[in-house]
């Protein structure tokens, strides 16, 4: 049986900071441009997503409660088609 293979559809995301997000996934630098949104297979893109909100909370300051910043971070990077 073979492994289950990754969800390559596309995936949106947006960067709503005034600078360029930039990581590494399995060795391979990726960027989110600031203030555009970038597409990427979704096994990739969740990656990053869950790293650019943490860096979004990080980088506005944690105001209340970390986890609901999270998630609203992760909801704002994220775009519906």
């Amino acid at each position: 049986m073979e492994p289950p293979k990754p969800d390559s559809s596309p995936k949106y995301l947006w960067n709503p900071l005034s600078e360029d997000y930039h990581t590494a996934y399995d060795s391979k630098p990726y960027t989110v441009r600031s203030l555009e949104i970038s597409e990427f297979p979704a096994y990739i893109a969740n990656k990053i997503a869950k790293n650019l909100a943490q860096y979004i909370v990080l980088k506005r300051g944690v105001k209340t409660n970390y986890e609901d910043e999270y998630n609203a971070a992760l909801e704002e990077i994220t775009v519906k088609l």
